[in-house]
C-alpha cells in the first residue's frame, strides 16, 4: 500500500475485508482491485501544536470528521508547517472514530492523524512515471536548490505552461526541461502566484510567445520576464479565497447539471418505453 505510515490494522481485519463477497456480484466486464492498486493513500500526521493558528496562515488544517460538511470540510484552523498534505479533489476519509465518513478536499490542505487522503493514480502520480536517479545525483541537486511547500514547476519544453505543485517529502530531482518557481512569500503568496500561472491569461501569453518549432518551447529567459500583477498581500489573500469560493460554486453547479442531465435521460427513456409498450396513453 502506498501510504506514508505503517498500517495498524491486524492481518485478521485485513483478511476480513478481502472476504467481502463483491467478486460474485460484479457485472460482466468489471474487475475487482485493491484500493492501493489504483490510488495513493496518504495517512495524516499531526503537525507541531505551535504551528496551528486561526489567522489563515498556511494551509487549512483538518483533524477529523468534526470539520466535515455535506460534501466539503470547513476550515476552523490553519497550519503553517504541515506534515502531510492532501491535494484538491482528494477523498478525505475518517480513520479514527467515527471511522468511514468521507468528504472531498476543496483545496490543498493539511491533514491530521484522524484522516487519510485517497488520490487516484491515473493522471496524478507523475512520480511513478519519473526516471530514477542515483543518490549521488539527488544529493548534487539538493546542493543546487532547496525545495519548500508552495514551490511549483513549469514545463518549458514540449508540454509547456501547466504548473504543478510540489509536495513533501522533497526526495526528487528536477529535469532541465522544467522551470522551478519559488515565490518570495514576503511579497507574493504562493497560492496567488500558482493561480495566476494556471490562468487562461497565462495560457494566452505562453501560446503567443512559444517558439514555433517542431517541439514547442518557452525558455527560462521568457519565464523570468513574465509580467505578473502584484496587489498587497492582504488583497492577494482575499483574491485567493474569493477564487476558491467561486470555483467551489462552479463545481457544485456542474455536479447539479450532470445530475439533472442523467435524471432527464432516465425520464426520456421511461417515456419512450411506455410510449412503445402501449402504457403511455393509458395513464
Amino acid at each position: 500500500m502506498r501510504t506514508s505510515s505503517h498500517a495498524s490494522d491486524s492481518d485478521a481485519n485485513v483478511g476480513a475485508i478481502h472476504e467481502l463477497p463483491l467478486r460474485e456480484t460484479l457485472p460482466e466486464g468489471w474487475v475487482l482491485k485493491k484500493l492501493n492498486d489504483v490510488c495513493n493513500i496518504i495517512m495524516g500526521q499531526s503537525p507541531p501544536g505551535n504551528t496551528y493558528n486561526k489567522d489563515k496562515s498556511g494551509l487549512p488544517f483538518f483533524q477529523g470528521k468534526a470539520e466535515f460538511g455535506v460534501r466539503y470540510p470547513t476550515a476552523v484552523k490553519w497550519c503553517s508547517k504541515p506534515k502531510k498534505v492532501a491535494h484538491k479533489n482528494d477523498v478525505l476519509i475518517s480513520v479514527r472514530a467515527p471511522v468511514g465518513p468521507t468528504n472531498i478536499a476543496s483545496s490543498e490542505c493539511c491533514i491530521g492523524r484522524g484522516l487519510a487522503a485517497i488520490r487516484p493514480l491515473e493522471g496524478t502520480d507523475y512520480f511513478n512515471r519519473a526516471r530514477k536517479v542515483s543518490e549521488n545525483v539527488l544529493e548534487e541537486h539538493k546542493h543546487r536548490y532547496s525545495l519548500k511547500l508552495g514551490d511549483f514547476i513549469f514545463g518549458k519544453i514540449g508540454t509547456i505552461g501547466k504548473p504543478v505543485k510540489l509536495y513533501p517529502p522533497f526526495n526528487f530531482a528536477l529535469s532541465a526541461n522544467i522551470v522551478l518557481i519559488q515565490p518570495q512569500d514576503s511579497i507574493l503568496l504562493p497560492a496567488f502566484c500558482f493561480s495566476y500561472m494556471d490562468s487562461p491569461l497565462m495560457d494566452h501569453v505562453i501560446r503567443k510567445e512559444s517558439r514555433a518549432t517542431t517541439q514547442a518551447a518557452f525558455g527560462i529567459q521568457k519565464v523570468r520576464i513574465i509580467p505578473i500583477p502584484l496587489p498587497p498581500l492582504s488583497e492577494q489573500q482575499n483574491i485567493i479565497e474569493e477564487v476558491e469560493r467561486r470555483l467551489s460554486v462552479a463545481e457544485d453547479i456542474e455536479i447539479e447539471i450532470e445530475t439533472n442531465l442523467k435524471r432527464a435521460e432516465r425520464l426520456r427513456q421511461s417515456i419512450l418505453k411506455k410510449a412503445f409498450s402501449g402504457k403511455l396513453l393509458s395513464q
